[in-house]
């Protein structure tokens, strides 16, 4: 699975790369796919710690190895660099 995903993964990253080195307008698409898809992919990692009922329970019962705000800095911390790589903005100005 792990090689699976691996795959999907490059063969996105190459997608965005051809867009952000392409035309103007290219790259301007793939920012806006950036700016499009930045929250959703922050929200499928659940609410934060504070406000999940069910999260604390999850990693007590070790369900979860994670907690979602865990997972949520894992993906910010991984994807940055690659939004920054292309030559793009990261949509949150905190970041």
């Amino acid at each position: 699975i792990c090689k699976e995903e691996s795959f999907h993964q490059r063969q996105g990253f190459e997608a965005m790369m051809a867009l952000a080195n392409g035309t103007p307008e290219q790259k301007q698409m793939a920012q806006d796919a950036v700016n499009r898809y930045w929250w959703p992919a922050l929200m499928m990692f659940g609410p934060s710690d504070e406000h999940s009922p069910n999260s604390a329970q999850s990693m007590a019962w070790k369900i979860k190895r994670f907690s979602n705000d865990e997972l949520r800095q894992k993906f910010v911390d991984n994807t940055v660099p690659q939004v920054l790589q292309l030559g793009l903005e990261v949509p949150d100005p905190d970041l």
